[in-house]
């Protein structure tokens, strides 16, 4: 299917004032400035002034969502890059910042990913400079799940969304008494790493991540199973099982999975970074004590040679930085 252009759709809701007297409010406006029917560069602004994510669809170049806003508040969802890559472009116009602290920190270290990794590609562009991206570090306030607070004339307040550690969903509310619920992504069943989302508010509108809208996924119990199928054949048939996995969350997760079957791992990459910021929110996680136990018992690779040191293991987890 052809993807469709969304990205100006506005949605008004309509305020039925009494059971014989209906009457038209505009009260919620609502633009899509990426990630409609595409997964990528997610963007919602609301009023005009309150914007749910800022992110970036991975490519050569890079994409982004649409421009052409002044945002008072800025709130992101969780440290994916397609949820908060381009946050840091943003710093220009000074809006209020607010984030989990994960995100906070996961969205930090996502930006300084793709500052170095810009200098690679054939555009060579970055869409912010270091000097931005230490601007958010500097401004950001940091909430946790629970925590209501205001902004420019806005009540939020953070909900576990499950997904990875500090993703949220977040309900914001007028002055006026008018809500909308902005999912992010969100998984309602616990994993290794982090328990299922919490029960949702009331609000007026609802924006739903559906990424796998329709589509009929395995019990995950089944999926590990198949998986670790998979890892052990290769190894006993002497081979390497390479397994690539995103930084945050996913690497976590697979190591947590191998350790509990006793598969020793090797571990490379910005996943390592990651599991020392998590070492700091024990609170956002399921199981701390397990993920330690995971990382410990892996082993760090450090070696830069390459194919001569790929050729000693059989059993490694690369990841890439997003």
């Amino acid at each position: 299917m052809k993807p469709v252009n969304l990205y100006n759709y506005k949605i008004f809701i309509n305020l039925f004032v009494s059971q014989y007297n209906v009457k038209e409010f505009f009260i919620l406006e609502i633009t899509f400035k990426g990630g409609c029917r595409e997964v990528g560069r997610s963007g919602l602004l609301v009023n005009k002034e309150v914007l749910l994510d800022y992110g970036i669809k991975v490519g050569d170049p890079a994409e982004y969502p649409l421009n052409s806003m002044e945002p008072k508040t800025v709130l992101v969802s969780h440290g994916h890059l397609d949820h908060c890559g381009a946050v840091p472009n943003l710093m220009y116009q000074d809006p209020d910042v607010f984030m989990t602290p994960p995100t906070a920190e996961f969205t930090g270290l996502l930006g300084e990913d793709t500052l170095k990794i810009s200098e690679t590609t054939l555009s060579g562009v970055s869409p912010f400079d270091p000097e931005d991206l230490q601007k958010l570090r500097r401004i950001t306030r940091k909430k946790h799940y629970g925590e209501t607070f205001k902004t420019n004339g806005y009540r939020v307040c953070f909900y576990n969304a499950g997904h990875i550690p500090g993703a949220s969903g977040i309900r914001l509310e007028s002055d006026s008494g008018e809500s909308l619920f902005y999912t992010g992504d969100f998984n309602l069943k616990e994993t290794r790493l982090v328990p299922g989302a919490a029960e949702f508010p009331e609000a007026d509108a609802l924006v739903l991540e559906s990424t796998y809208f329709g589509e009929e996924h395995l019990p995950r119990e089944e999926t590990e199973e198949k998986f670790i199928e998979s890892v052990l054949d290769t190894l006993d048939r002497g081979g390497t099982a390479l397994i690539p996995a995103f930084a945050i969350g996913r690497t976590q997760e697979i190591l947590m999975l191998l350790d509990a079957h006793g598969i020793r791992t090797y571990v490379d990459g910005m996943g390592l970074e990651v599991y020392k910021i998590l070492r700091k929110y024990p609170e956002y996680l399921k199981n701390p004590e397990l993920l330690d136990r995971a990382f410990e018992r892996a082993i760090a690779v450090k070696d830069s040679s390459g194919i001569q040191f790929l050729k000693s293991l059989r059993q490694l987890s690369l990841q890439p930085g997003c």
